[in-house]
């Protein structure tokens, strides 16, 4: 009989035992043998395995380790899944109560030196009592996710976030998407009280109150926090003070690179967020899915204590919310927030609940960004693991992610014609004043005849300086420099130029 179709080891134990009963006549007994022995055989295989792979998942690195133990907390990328889906585990509903249906949504969507500074957006919204402004909220996500460091707010620089450190194009993972949904789902919705504590008492805040002193919202909720002896003023913050227990253990920055804490950054993760939350206390099951050589296991104890510090602050801060942030929000008839470090997905997943959500693209010409962010006084803190002090190199890191998400933005408007706006920030600039007041009107803003003389008056002062100084590339950049460029970034400026001479209604750009 042929044993060719078994194993070798499955071979030797079928002959002997055929051998045994050879005696007894019969093909079919001899077949029942094989099969029994092929499923005995599994049996006995997987029993004396299994003893051996607990011996050796000793010696898997902790995130790994973390991440077959607990697959519903494991750090993996968004998958393409229904939008909806997300937004209903958030609790955020489909549907907006007929209050909130008159309520405009507006995500301005750019990159970093790429859009208007976000003091001259805060001057221009702060005329205009009926809208509600917050710049770069998602910049809060990271240390609240991943334990870093609040007062480095290179923790959480948009190309490190969508790229890795060997300079691939990277997916945001499901925490990051979720935490940032929930968050700007929240800012929509005016309850940012119940935002997680690391949020609440981000210096965000305080920075954004002196850069922004006319956000009348956003400086009253600095007030209150200061009244309740909660400190958001960098270096000395009361996040800091809570960040200080597990700073020997969580890295100080976002990463993707292992030599600067990845995996560790992975482990501290794993314990902070789960099920689309950021948790406020210990979670014993999450901390026992670690490997015991881990230092963030061995560091359970200070997780406590630094949970303790974030809810001694909890209530204090979510009351200031409500009697500032919240109220100020609900009162505002369009609610804005501008993204540099945001994925489509998002944009996405907020514009299939809200009927009034308008996603203004704004785009600039690379060689203004690179020129921009090489000379800019913390350029060093703004560059990527991968990127180099070369202007060609960050020009290219902002055209690939701005190329990808225009082809993305242009599929969403196709369904979405009246929510989509692609704006070029250099054609912005020509006839400053008429181009906002278009952009007013697309996000359903109508200023009173006061309001739009003060906001003519102050953008036609400010549309000469704007031009001047986005053209410094022109004049101080070399031929070569423009011209490596040009060659690095062919597909944006042809995505940028492409909707000239079509009619507006089939441009995707202004």
């Amino acid at each position: 009989m042929s044993w060719k179709f078994l194993s070798k080891e499955k071979r030797k134990w079928s002959e002997a035992l055929c051998n045994l009963f050879s005696l007894i006549p019969g093909f079919g007994l001899c077949l029942f043998i094989l099969v029994l022995v092929n499923s005995s055989w599994t049996v006995l295989h997987h029993s004396s395995v299994a003893p051996l792979a607990r011996r050796s998942q000793a010696r898997i690195p902790s995130h790994v380790q973390t991440s077959r133990a607990n697959p519903a907390n494991i750090h993996k990328p968004l998958a393409a899944e229904d939008p909806r889906l997300f937004l209903r585990q958030l609790g955020l509903r489909d549907v907006p109560d007929s209050a909130d249906r008159n309520v405009t949504w507006v995500q301005i969507l750019t990159y970093p030196e790429a859009g208007l500074p976000p003091s001259m957006l805060g001057r221009v919204f702060a005329d205009l009592p009926k809208v509600f402004f917050l710049p770069e909220p998602l910049v809060m996500v990271y240390s609240a996710l991943y334990g870093s460091d609040a007062n480095r707010m290179d923790n959480a620089v948009a190309y490190n976030v969508l790229y890795d450190n060997t300079a691939h194009g990277r997916k945001l993972s499901k925490g990051e998407a979720m935490v940032g949904l929930g968050l700007l789902s929240r800012i929509y919705t005016c309850s940012m009280s119940g935002l997680p504590t690391p949020i609440l008492i981000h210096p965000y805040w305080e920075r954004l109150s002196r850069s922004l002193p006319h956000n009348v919202g956003v400086a009253s909720y600095a007030h209150c926090l200061r009244k309740k002896g909660i400190s958001t003023r960098s270096p000395r913050t009361s996040l800091s003070r809570c960040r200080n227990y597990i700073a020997k253990v969580c890295p100080p920055t976002f990463t993707t690179n292992p030599k600067m804490g990845y995996h560790r950054m992975l482990s501290c993760y794993s314990v902070l967020y789960r099920k689309h939350r950021i948790l406020d206390s210990v979670d014993d099951a999450l901390f026992d899915a670690l490997n015991h050589n881990d230092p963030v296991y061995k560091a359970k104890p200070l997780f406590h204590m630094y949970f303790t510090c974030l809810n001694s602050y909890k209530l204090k801060a979510a009351g200031c919310v409500r009697s500032t942030l919240d109220r100020v929000c609900s009162r505002a008839s369009s609610r804005i927030v501008t993204t540099t470090r945001s994925s489509v997905f998002i944009t996405r997943s907020l514009l299939s609940v809200h009927r009034q959500y308008k996603i203004v693209h704004l785009v600039r010409d690379p060689r203004a960004v690179a020129y921009n962010r090489f000379t800019s006084p913390k350029a060093d803190e703004q560059y990527a693991y991968f990127e180099e002090q070369r202007k060609s190199v960050l020009a290219k890191t902002y055209c690939d992610v701005a190329a990808r998400q225009i082809g993305e933005m242009r599929e969403l408007k196709r369904g979405n014609r009246r929510q989509v706006l692609g704006v070029s920030y250099d054609k912005l600039l020509h006839r400053l004043s008429d181009n906002i007041f278009y952009l007013f009107r697309f996000m359903n803003i109508l200023p009173s005849v006061n309001e739009t003389d003060r906001l003519v008056a102050y953008l036609r002062s400010s549309e000469a300086r704007l031009i001047r100084e986005n053209y410094k590339w022109a004049v101080d950049m070399g031929v070569a420099e423009i011209f490596n460029i040009n060659r690095l970034c062919k597909l944006l400026l042809n995505e940028m130029t492409k909707d000239e001479g079509k009619a507006t209604s089939e441009s995707y750009f202004l």
